[in-house]
């Protein structure tokens, strides 16, 4: 672009976003005027190109405050892309406040600051300024009613926490104001008790989480005790080796799991299995005692019977102790010592018999 073009191009552009040079709508309202019209009526490549031409011109001028009033209008209006070119908004639109102020314009100024901080929150630099400002030019009454109104809109936001600094400088500025530190006093209370609620419901919330994960780590310990109760080796009634490799599991598992819901059941189970246990030793004690007794009487009559046949062999009546050994071995255990001998003189009668019954015949 050639140097008249870029001239025509910024002038045109300060017409369309400052107004003409001499007889021009100077009012506050038109400042934000020009604002909406940049953001309706200039697209991105003209936002653009009047950006770069903007700032060109500044660099060659930069007491020219038409081409500044324009930048910044266009920056409020499209601040993507004035800061796409490296310009700081709220740098500049403070600048331009200053020189608003410095020609008499205080409400040009006063409208730039107001949009500035209502686009710009996060700059508090820019409220200080506009605080600074109404008080250096006796706008003490603006300055209250900006910060009501910022307090207005926070309450009615739901917002009380951030009501409340607004209101503090409100007072500040005119500490007579009993209705504004009595709204402070309110919104404290009103903060302190939601903070209260928030407090409360979030101790109910965390007991809520702790009951159910106490809850959840109940249940996953009965479950994990519970299937290594199930797989225990079972028992039979009338097996004592059996009865006593589940009470030993049993043991092992209650010390290893000392503390579960079923541990009444396992102790229950844990005193029905000692007792037949113990019935089972107890019987089986009383079947080997009566083994024992069997076998004494058995080995008694068994040396009894033989003791017989051995005076019926010396007294030479041989058929009265065949009958007499018989009886014995009958009665005899398998184990018993004169077993052998015994069968040695059963056979030794037989074969005397053989002998003398033959010629008989």
């Amino acid at each position: 672009m050639s140097e008249p073009k870029t001239t025509e191009l910024v002038d045109d552009v300060m017409e369309a976003l400052a107004g003409p040079i001499e007889g021009g709508d100077r009012t506050a309202e038109s400042f934000r005027e020009h604002v909406e019209r940049a953001e309706s009526e200039f697209d991105v490549a003209e936002v653009s190109k009047s950006i770069q031409a903007l700032v060109g011109r500044l660099g060659d001028d930069p007491t020219d405050l038409r081409a500044l009033e324009s930048l910044i209008v266009l920056g409020l209006a499209h601040p993507d892309a004035l800061e796409h070119d490296g310009v700081p908004l709220g740098q500049e639109g403070k600048r331009l406040a200053v020189l608003f102020e410095h020609r008499g314009e205080f409400d040009r100024a006063h409208a730039l600051l107001e949009l500035l901080a209502e686009r710009m929150p996060t700059d508090k630099r820019i409220g200080h300024q506009l605080a600074s400002m109404l008080r250096r030019n006796g706008k003490s009454d603006r300055l209250l009613e900006r910060y009501l109104t910022r307090a207005n809109e926070a309450v009615a936001a739901d917002r009380p926490q951030d009501a409340i600094p607004w209101l503090q400088e409100a007072l500040m500025v005119d500490r007579s104001r009993r209705d504004i530190a009595r709204m402070i006093r309110d919104l404290r209370f009103q903060v302190a008790e939601r903070r209260a609620r928030s407090m409360r419901g979030l101790r109910r919330a965390l007991l809520t989480i702790c009951a159910a994960s106490v809850i959840g780590a109940v249940v996953w310990w009965e479950r994990h005790v519970e299937t290594a109760y199930e797989a225990l080796p079972t028992a039979d009634v009338k097996d004592l080796g059996s009865l006593r490799e589940r009470l030993a599991s049993l043991d092992g598992l209650m010390d290893t799991y000392p503390m579960w819901l079923g541990m009444w059941k396992a102790s229950s189970e844990r005193a029905d299995l000692r007792v037949s246990i113990q019935k089972l030793v107890s019987e089986q004690a009383e079947a080997e005692r009566v083994r024992e007794e069997e076998r004494a009487r058995r080995l008694a009559h068994a040396e009894s019977a033989n003791l017989r046949g051995d005076v019926h062999m010396e007294n030479g009546d041989f058929l009265a102790a065949l009958a007499d050994y018989r009886e014995c071995l009958e009665v005899a255990p398998e184990e018993w010592a004169p077993r052998a001998r015994v069968e040695a003189n059963i056979a030794a009668i037989a074969e005397w018999q053989a002998k003398n019954e033959g010629p008989r015949k």
